[in-house]
C-alpha cells in the first residue's frame, strides 16, 4: 500500500477537545476521533465471541520530530472465520472508501478478538507485514476478554505495543453517515461504554453547552444593542416632537388670547407705559358727550361761526337803520362808519376761527386721519404733533385730547 496522505502537522490545527489514555510522550502519537473509537468498540462488543477486523482511515502527519497518525474513519471488512484480507475484501473496502471517505487515506487496521494470545499476535504480525507494511501504519487491537484497546506499530520485525493514545472530538459527518448506511446505528447509539467513552462524551456535552451558551449570550447582546438603539431613536424623536408641540401650543395660546382680546370691549391691555400702537388703539369708557367725531366737531364749530357772523350782520343793519339821518345841527357829530363796523365784525370772526379746536381720540384714530378730516390734507401732521407735544405720531392714548391749531 502507498504512503499517501503524509503532510506537516503545522498545516492544520490540533484538536482542542481531547482525552489522553496512557502515556503519549514518545515521538510517535496516535489520535483517534471519538466516533471512530466508539464504532470499533461497538463492533467488538456486538459479537464478542467472533473475530472482527477492518480498515482505519485518516492522515499521517509530522510535527517537527513527532510522527502523528490521525484516525478519522473506520470501515468494517466483510469476511467470516479467521481474519484475512484478499482481493475480494479489498475491493469492498475501496468501494466504501470512495463512497464515504473520499478524502482520507489508509493509516492502519483494527482487529477485535475474543481473546488475544501470543500465537494470535504472531498471526496478526504476519497479516500486518503482508498488507500494511508500507509507511507508518498502526494496528488497533481489542481484547474482548480483557475489555481493553491498545495500539501497535511495526518496529524491528514485530508489532510493538504503544504506551498510550489520544481521543479527540470533531464533527465527523462522514463517520456518522457510514454508520447510518451500514445499519450499525443501534449498536452505536447504545454501546457498552467504558470510562474513557463516558469521559469523552462528558467533555463533548460540556463543550456543546458552552458553545450554545456563548451563542445565546451573543444573540442576547445583539438584540440588546438593537433595543437600546431603538430606545435612543424613539427618545430623540419624542424630544423633537415635544419641542414642536410646545411651540405649537404657545402659538395657539397667543392666537386664542388675541381673538379673546378682540371680542372683549373696553378690557384690552395696553403697553406698560399706557401707550398703544396706532393700529391697535382701543376704546375707553368715556361720557357720550366726549365721543364726538372730528367731522361733527368741525361742522359744529363752523355752524357757530356762521351763526355768529349772521347775528353780527343783522345787528349792524338794525343799528344802521335805526340811526337818524344827520341834521345840520349835528354836523359836528361824527357819523357812524358802516365800513368800520364791518371790519370789526370780520376781525371778530377771524379771532373766533383761529382759536384751536379740541378733538378726543377714539379707537382707530391717528394724527394723519384727524388732519385729513379737519384740514383736508396731511400737511399739518407734524405741526399738530408739535403743538400737542407728541414725540411719536404713531402712538396715541384713548381719550387723549388733541388740539387742532
Amino acid at each position: 500500500m502507498s504512503n499517501a496522505g503524509n503532510r506537516e502537522l503545522s498545516e492544520i490545527k490540533l484538536p482542542k477537545n481531547i482525552k489522553q489514555i496512557g502515556d503519549v510522550d514518545s515521538d510517535k502519537k496516535i489520535y483517534i476521533e471519538d466516533y471512530a473509537y466508539t464504532y470499533i468498540n461497538s463492533v467488538a462488543h456486538q459479537k464478542p465471541d467472533k473475530n472482527q477486523a477492518g480498515i482505519l482511515l485518516g492522515e499521517n502527519m509530522r510535527n517537527k520530530n513527532e510522527n502523528c497518525i490521525f484516525i478519522k474513519g473506520v470501515i468494517k471488512a466483510r469476511f467470516t472465520g479467521e481474519i484475512h484480507f484478499n482481493d475480494e475484501i479489498w475491493a469492498g473496502i475501496y468501494q466504501d472508501i470512495d463512497q464515504f471517505f473520499p478524502g482520507l487515506h489508509i493509516v492502519g487496521w483494527f482487529a477485535a478478538m475474543p481473546e488475544v494470545t501470543n500465537e494470535q499476535i504472531k498471526q496478526l504480525t504476519k497479516i500486518h507485514k503482508n498488507n500494511f507494511l508500507s509507511g507508518t501504519k498502526t494496528l488497533c487491537l481489542v481484547d474482548n476478554k480483557e475489555r481493553n484497546m491498545n495500539f501497535f506499530l511495526y518496529e524491528k520485525d514485530r508489532l510493538k505495543k504503544q504506551s498510550g493514545y489520544v481521543c479527540f472530538y470533531e464533527r465527523n459527518y462522514e463517520m456518522q453517515e457510514y454508520m447510518l448506511e451500514t445499519g450499525d446505528r443501534k449498536s452505536i447509539e447504545n454501546p457498552k461504554d467504558n470510562d474513557v467513552v463516558k469521559s469523552i462524551r462528558a467533555i463533548i456535552q460540556e463543550k456543546e453547552n458552552m458553545r450554545y451558551k456563548r451563542k445565546g449570550n451573543f444573540t442576547s447582546y445583539f438584540f440588546g444593542i438593537i433595543a437600546m438603539a431603538s430606545i435612543v431613536v424613539i427618545g430623540f424623536n419624542l424630544v423633537q416632537n415635544y419641542e414642536r408641540m410646545k411651540k405649537l401650543d404657545n402659538s395657539l395660546s397667543t392666537i386664542v388670547q388675541q381673538v379673546s382680546n378682540l371680542n372683549e370691549k373696553g378690557t384690552q391691555p395696553v403697553m406698560s407705559d399706557g401707550i398703544v400702537p396706532v393700529d391697535v388703539v382701543y376704546e375707553t369708557k368715556t361720557n357720550t358727550s366726549e365721543k364726538t367725531t372730528p367731522t361733527a366737531s368741525i361742522a359744529s364749530t363752523n355752524a357757530n361761526q356762521s351763526e355768529t357772523a349772521k347775528l353780527t350782520d343783522s345787528t349792524n343793519q338794525s343799528e344802521t337803520s335805526k340811526k337818524p339821518e344827520p341834521t345840520k345841527s349835528t354836523e359836528n357829530t361824527k357819523p357812524t362808519d358802516p365800513t368800520k363796523n364791518n371790519d370789526e365784525t370780520k376781525q371778530t370772526n377771524v379771532v373766533s376761527l383761529t382759536e384751536p379746536q379740541s378733538y378726543v381720540v377714539k379707537k382707530g384714530d391717528t394724527i394723519i386721519s384727524i388732519c385729513k378730516s379737519y384740514y383736508g390734507n396731511i400737511d399739518k401732521v407734524q405741526a399738530v404733533a408739535d403743538y400737542n407735544d407728541i414725540d411719536d405720531i404713531n402712538k396715541l392714548y384713548i381719550g387723549q385730547v388733541i388740539k387742532l391749531p
